[in-house]
C-alpha cells in the first residue's frame, strides 16, 4: 500500500526535473521494486498524474504542468473495503463475459479503479486503530504476487512506450529487455498487441505460448476462404498459419519434452458445469481413467448436486458455503476414489508449510498423470491443475475461463499465489486423487439419496444467514418479497441450481430404472423432472440462458423478482414431495448387493 510520504517525494522529484524511477524510489524508502512501481501506477492511474517514462533519462516526467496532488488520504480500513469491492466487481467482470473469452469492460474498469483506490491505503496510521473483532483480518493476509514478464524489443529500446503497455512497465535492464508486471494475462497481451512494436517474450514460457496461440487464431481467421466467399474473392488473402511447432495453444496432449522445466502436463481439464467442484472432479478423474461416469451420475453419486443453500440476500457465496473437508472427501469415497485433501487459510502460522506441501503433492500427482482439484481458479470457483512449469514457477490450470477449450485461457497460478487467487475467499484447497477402487452401486445410490434427504431436512447451517434445503427456499422467497437481494448472486445461484436440478433429475430417473420395483422411485423421478422444469422457468423469467454466464451482470427488476415467487413456491412443494418419496423408496426397497 503506498505511503503518502513516498508519493509526495516522487512528485517533488518529478517537478524539479530529477527524473525519478521505480529504482530510485525503492532505494530511497527501502521498499521492493514491485511496491515502488505500484506507487507510481497509483499516482498515474488513481491520482491522474500525467506521468511519462523517458527511456533516455531512465525516469519519469510530467507532460502537463498543471497537475497537483489531491489531498485524498485513504485509511487502511477504507482500503480493505475498497479492495473487497474491487474483488467483487472483478468476479462479475470475469463471469459476465467469460463465454466470450474476455472481461466485461465496464465491470473490469470499475474493478481496476476500486483496486487502485484500495491500494492507496496509507500505512502511517497507528495499527491500534484496527478493530479487535476480526473484521480487519483481511488487512493482514498476504497479497497475491503479480506475474512478471521480460520482453526484448526487436530493433532496440523504444524511446517511449505507448499507453497500452506503459501501465505495466517496471524497468529496463542493461541488456535492453523490458520488465513488466501484470495481474491478468489477457489484458496484458491485449495491451502489448496494441502497442505496435515488435518484441520477443523472453519469459515466462507460458506467456509466450499464449501469445503464439493468439497469433495462430488470428492467422487462421484471416486465411483465404473458398472461392465462393465474396470477401476471399475480392481480396485473395493467402492462408498463412504459424508452423505446427508454434501451435502451442493448451490441448490435452502431453507437453513433456516441451519448454525447459516443464516436467509434465496431463489431459485433465474442467468439465463445463455450474457446479465447478463436480466439473473439476469429473475432468480430473475421467482424464486419469479413474471413472466412467456422466455428469448426471457425478452430481448424484457424489451428493454435491443435491446441495441447496441460499443466503438470506442471495449472496453468490451461497453455493460454496459448506464443509469442504468432510463433504468433498465423502463425495470421492462414494464413487470409490481415495484422495488426499489439503486445506489451509492464508495468514495462519502453518499456511506457508501447507502451501509448499500442496505444491509438492500437485507436482507428484501430475507426474503420475493425475490432475488436481484446486480452489480459486480464474475466480471464486474450483478448477483443475493439469500441469506445472518449474522454470516459471507456475501451475497450469483450467477453470471457467477455459472450460471446454473454446472460451479462452485460464491464467497460470504462481506457486507463491496458491490459496491467494480469489480475494473474496482466500483459501488453500487442493484435492489430489490417489487411487480408484470398485464400489457397490446400490450402496452408493442409497448413500447419495440419504445425503439428499439430510440436506433437504436441515434446520441449521454451518454459517449464519445461510439456509439449507427446504428452509433455503423460504429464505429465497423472502428475499424476492422484500427486494433485499444481490442481483448478481440471485442470477448466479439460479443458474447453479437449475444445472444441478437438471442433472440430479437425470440421476434419479436412472435409479428409477434400477429400482424398477419401487413405485415411490418412479414418482420421485417424475417430481424431479417437474422440479428441473420449474428451475428452467426461473431462468426464463430472468431472461437468462442456462448455457452461459452472459446475463449474470444484468440487473433484476422488481417484476422479475416477483415472478419468481410462485415458481419458487411450486419448486418447494415439488422438492418436499420428492423428499418424502425418496425416503419411502429407501425404506421400502430391499438392498441389492449384486446391483452394479
Amino acid at each position: 500500500m503506498p505511503s503518502i510520504h513516498r508519493i509526495q517525494w516522487f512528485d517533488a522529484h518529478v517537478r524539479t526535473g530529477r527524473y525519478p524511477s521505480a529504482r530510485s524510489l525503492a532505494e530511497r524508502f527501502e521498499i521492493s521494486h514491485r511496491q515502488a512501481q505500484r506507487d507510481i501506477e497509483y499516482m498515474r492511474d488513481s491520482l491522474g498524474a500525467p506521468l511519462e517514462y523517458c527511456a533516455s533519462r531512465r525516469g519519469y516526467r510530467y507532460i502537463e504542468d498543471t497537475f497537483a496532488l489531491p489531498s485524498l488520504v485513504v485509511t487502511a480500513r477504507e482500503g480493505a473495503t475498497l479492495a473487497a469491492l474491487a474483488s467483487q466487481y472483478s468476479d462479475i467482470a470475469r463471469l459476465a463475459f467469460v463465454s466470450e473469452g474476455r472481461f466485461g469492460a465496464r465491470y473490469a474498469e470499475m474493478a481496476n479503479v476500486l483496486r487502485r483506490l484500495g491500494e492507496a491505503a496509507v500505512t502511517d496510521e497507528p495499527t491500534e486503530s484496527a478493530s479487535s473483532d476480526g473484521h480487519d483480518r483481511a488487512l493482514h493476509l498476504p497479497q497475491p504476487i503479480p506475474y512478471t514478464a521480460r520482453l526484448l524489443p526487436i530493433g532496440g529500446l523504444p524511446g517511449r512506450l505507448s499507453a497500452g503497455p506503459e501501465p505495466y512497465f517496471g524497468s529496463a535492464d542493461d541488456d535492453g529487455s523490458l520488465v513488466f508486471t501484470f495481474p491478468d494475462a489477457s489484458a496484458f497481451l491485449s495491451a502489448l498487441l496494441s502497442a505496435g512494436i515488435a518484441f520477443r517474450v523472453q519469459s515466462p514460457a507460458w506467456l509466450r505460448r499464449r501469445l503464439l496461440a493468439a497469433a495462430d487464431e488470428l492467422a487462421e481467421a484471416n486465411c483465404d476462404r473458398p472461392a465462393s466467399d465474396s470477401e476471399s474473392a475480392q481480396y485473395d488473402i493467402p492462408c498463412r498459419t504459424a508452423p505446427a511447432t508454434l501451435n502451442v495453444s493448451h490441448t490435452s496432449k502431453s507437453l513433456r519434452g516441451g519448454a525447459p522445466g516443464m516436467r509434465n502436463s496431463t489431459g485433465a481439464r474442467l468439465t463445463p458445469s455450474w457446479a465447478s467442484y463436480v466439473g473439476a472432479a469429473h475432468g480430473v478423474l475421467k482424464a486419469a481413467g479413474m471413472i466412467d461416469l456422466s455428469m448426471g451420475q457425478m452430481m448424484g453419486m457424489t451428493g454435491i448436486g443435491f446441495h441447496f443453500i441460499v443466503h438470506e440476500e442471495c449472496c453468490p457465496s451461497s453455493v460454496t458455503v459448506y464443509d469442504w473437508m468432510s463433504e468433498h472427501q465423502q463425495a470421492m469415497a462414494r464413487i470409490g476414489v481415495f484422495a488426499e485433501l489439503n486445506m489451509a487459510e492464508p495468514g495462519t502460522p502453518t499456511y506457508d508449510a501447507a502451501r509448499r506441501h500442496t505444491i509438492h503433492r500437485i507436482r507428484e500427482s501430475i507426474d503420475r498423470g493425475v490432475g488436481a482439484i484446486l480452489w480459486g481458479v480464474d475466480t471464486g470457483e474450483f478448477g483443475v491443475a493439469y500441469g506445472y512449469d518449474d522454470d516459471d514457477q507456475v501451475l497450469l490450470v483450467s477453470g471457467v475461463a477455459s472450460a471446454g477449450g473454446e472460451t479462452g485461457e485460464s491464467d497460470p497460478i504462481l506457486y507463491d499465489n496458491v490459496g491467494l487467487t480469489f480475494g473474496g475467499a482466500p483459501i488453500l484447497f487442493c484435492q489430489t486423487p490417489i487411487e480408484a477402487m470398485p464400489f457397490d452401486l446400490d450402496s452408493t445410490s442409497r448413500q447419495s439419496l440419504a445425503f439428499y434427504v439430510e440436506q433437504m431436512e436441515k434446520t441449521t447451517h454451518v454459517a449464519p444467514a445461510y439456509h439449507s434445503g427446504l428452509l433455503a427456499y423460504d429464505a429465497w422467497i423472502r428475499a424476492m418479497k422484500t427486494g433485499k437481494f444481490n442481483p448478481f448472486g440471485l442470477r448466479y445461484i439460479a443458474a447453479v441450481y437449475a444445472d444441478a436440478k437438471a442433472h440430479t433429475a437425470e440421476y434419479i430417473e436412472s435409479l428409477s430404472k434400477e429400482w424398477d420395483t419401487s413405485r415411490e422411485m418412479q414418482d420421485a423421478a417424475g417430481a424431479a423432472k417437474q422440479l428441473a422444469k420449474a428451475f428452467s422457468q426461473i431462468l426464463d423469467d430472468l431472461e437468462q440462458p442456462s448455457c452461459g454466464p452472459e446475463a449474470l451482470g444484468n440487473p433484476v427488476s422488481p417484476a422479475q423478482a416477483a415472478s419468481l415467487i410462485p415458481l419458487l413456491e411450486r419448486a418447494r412443494a415439488l422438492e418436499q414431495r420428492q423428499v418424502g418419496l425418496v425416503k419411502q423408496a429407501i425404506r421400502n426397497t430391499p438392498a441389492c448387493p449384486d446391483r452394479r
